[in-house]
């Protein structure tokens, strides 16, 4: 195999970029991503023969909101290598390389959302980066749906955005930038899903949906106002969305609760015993009577990774929730 080197990408390179999207991950987004991160992205790529045979992407993502600290964020994104190119060790060096490129270009943490759970120790070991964001998991399946006075509404990225930050408050979490939150809404709405903001008797909630094309159904956030403790709200929210959006299974992602960490788990998921699931043997449960979510599979787990400073880690430790990623466009 030839001499790789490692660079910036220029204009010249877009065509073999996409060539390297569309083989790895087999869609057709990179119109969308590029379309939404003109201008703002900067991109590493390993070249061999003038090919592009690796690349990854650095774009901004707005600010690591943790206590009275705001630092400028962005997230290391897509990072992909052709097949006959891997266990090279590509993918970490344009990793490190992007993560220098952000220090140059004053950004003050990097995040990255691994795609594997194997990865969290790859990127560790490889680039530096520490589990800080984590995820209360859950695949519903046989959601009833919601009777009662509830509504959900679709709404902008602008005002998902304010509703987001006022639901979030103290907790800490990724504020997303504008561009991000464009994307995300661009990724929904592929195959009907979106932003919605829920209002029930339980409270306030804000969610993000994506139907996928084989049917299921991903609420990649779900953010409920009240106590942690009480998950009512949210519960109400995921029988709404069940209602809008029916399927056989939906997964859903939630902050975690601090007196939840030990629950922390690689395990995959399993059925959670205390809620039933329904069946044919029990047809005498009503909707509104019956729980709405009849069984799920759940875990708490990380989710996602940080490069910082010292100061921003420190201010975790007061909180009563765990740090929030929020989207990260998987």
């Amino acid at each position: 195999m030839n001499d790789i080197s490692v660079r910036r990408t220029n204009t010249g390179d877009i065509h073999g970029l996409y060539r390297i999207w569309t083989t790895v991950f087999g869609d057709d987004g990179a119109g969308v991503f590029f379309s939404t991160y003109a201008g703002e992205y900067t991109c590493i790529a390993a070249i061999s023969d003038d090919l592009q045979v690796a690349a990854g992407y650095l774009i901004p993502h707005g600010h690591l909101v943790c206590g009275d600290e705001r630092a400028t964020c962005a997230m290391i994104y897509s990072v992909a290598t052709l097949q006959e190119y891997r266990n090279l060790g590509l993918g970490a060096t344009i990793v490190r390389e992007l993560i220098s490129a952000g220090r140059d270009t004053g950004y003050e943490a990097i995040v990255l959302c691994p795609s594997e759970d194997s990865l969290f120790d790859y990127y560790s070991t490889r680039a530096g980066f520490s589990d800080w964001f984590y995820a209360d998991e859950t695949v519903a399946i046989n959601t009833a749906p919601l009777i009662g006075d509830s509504e959900l509404a679709g709404i902008s990225p602008v005002e998902y955005h304010l509703l987001r930050e006022d639901i979030l408050g103290d907790t800490p979490h990724i504020e997303l930038c504008s561009h991000a939150l464009v994307y995300q809404d661009h990724l929904c709405r592929e195959y009907g899903g979106g932003f919605f903001r829920i209002d029930s008797p339980a409270g306030l909630c804000c969610a993000i949906v994506e139907k996928q094309q084989d049917g299921a159904v991903r609420v990649i956030e779900l953010l409920g106002t009240g106590s942690p403790e009480n998950g009512d709200g949210k519960t109400k929210a995921l029988s709404l969305i069940a209602s809008a959006f029916p399927a056989e299974s939906y997964t859903i992602r939630r902050p975690v609760p601090f007196s939840a960490q030990a629950m922390l788990s690689s395990e995959p998921l399993a059925l959670s015993p205390e809620i039933p699931a329904l069946s044919p043997e029990n047809p005498g449960m009503q909707p509104k009577t019956r729980a709405p979510i009849p069984a799920s599979l759940h875990r708490v787990r990380r989710f996602g990774m940080i490069v910082a400073s010292d100061n921003i880690f420190s201010q975790n430790s007061t909180k009563n929730m765990l740090p929030w990623y929020g989207p990260a466009f998987d």
